[in-house]
């Protein structure tokens, strides 16, 4: 397995694979959601305050994590807020010790610029998800609640 930090568009092709498997998850536990966007992550690297960290095995994308520092005048947190955006493995990958293994190299990042807090949003069903940050020990801060309107 090799960890790497993707700063330049070489390997985005089999990342934004990835995503859309992500996305076609998610869509399990939200009806809401519309197509996955193409090329999701093309604009989003390299950009200051953001990281893509990716997994692969013989040259093949197995997962990736996308965070971010949420360090703007709208937050009052000492020395800023991370923010776990995105995390995904392959099926056939997890319950390996993965996912923690991004998260690690997550925080890492996140204590180089002198931020000790972050967050991460998951579906309320999405069980493994919720198990895998709870054995990250994540502690549940919040909850987030969602009305549909009709549209008359």
């Amino acid at each position: 397995m090799e960890i790497k930090i993707i700063n330049n568009n070489k390997d985005l092709e089999k990342i934004n694979t990835l995503f859309k498997d992500l996305f076609n998850n998610e869509k399990n536990y939200d009806p809401s959601l519309n197509e996955s966007p193409q090329n999701f992550f093309n604009d989003k690297i390299g950009l200051e305050g953001t990281i893509l960290i990716t997994l692969w095995e013989n040259n093949v994308a197995i997962g990736f994590l996308y965070g971010q520092i949420l360090n703007t005048p709208n937050y009052c947190y000492k020395n800023g807020l991370g923010s776990l955006e995105l995390l995904y493995i392959k099926d056939s990958y997890r319950k390996k010790g993965l996912a923690s293994k991004l998260i690690l190299e997550f925080e890492n990042w996140l204590k180089t610029y002198n931020i000790f807090n972050y967050e991460v949003n998951c579906y309320n069903k999405n069980l493994p998800a919720i198990n895998l940050y709870k054995t990250n020990n994540f502690k549940e801060l919040k909850l987030v609640f969602r009305k549909t309107i009709k549209n008359d």
